[in-house]
């Protein structure tokens, strides 16, 4: 009930998801201007699809926003930070996020990314996969995750608004 006040349909979700992926790009310095300039919207189709993207920047910025996007929600291969979002009862709700590379290259950037999911999406843990703990977490993850479980690798379309 809680998630859906506080994101109601997926394409809410997906907003505060890229909304977080904006602001840790812009402290990381990919985006250059100040994250409010930047929109982030989302859509649906009627096929049930849906879109993400965002207004503002150059095309630079909105290449490392989409490529950034589409690792996020991918299937996890190997990534070096994950997001872990914690369960509940031990059965409900496990679910794994990639950090973008981009934002995984150093510490730093990743927990900024992991704070801004926290605070706009929902609780996460940050797990660096280098350790043999996190390669654990890891292995749960391709195994466990929502993303690899019932959907494609994600899929970057070119579109005119």
């Amino acid at each position: 009930m809680w998630r859906l006040i506080r994101h109601g349909t997926p394409e809410r979700s997906i907003k505060q998801i890229g909304r977080a992926l904006v602001e840790a790009l812009e402290f990381e310095g990919s985006m250059n201007q100040h994250a409010g300039e930047f929109r982030v919207y989302a859509d649906r189709n009627q096929g049930g699809t849906v879109f993400c993207w965002i207004g503002g920047g150059t095309g630079k910025e909105q290449a490392t926003f989409l490529r950034a996007l589409r690792e996020i929600l991918s299937p996890i291969d190997n990534p070096r930070y994950l997001l872990a979002r914690p369960r509940i009862w031990r059965v409900f709700r496990e679910d794994y996020f990639a950090v973008p590379e981009v934002l995984a290259r150093k510490k730093e950037f990743a927990e900024t990314f992991a704070g801004r999911w926290k605070s706009l999406v929902g609780p996460v843990q940050l797990v660096f996969t280098r350790t043999p703990e996190g390669r654990k977490v890891l292995l749960r993850a391709r195994n466990h995750s929502l993303s690899g479980v019932f959907q494609k690798r994600g899929e970057r379309v070119s579109c005119w608004r």
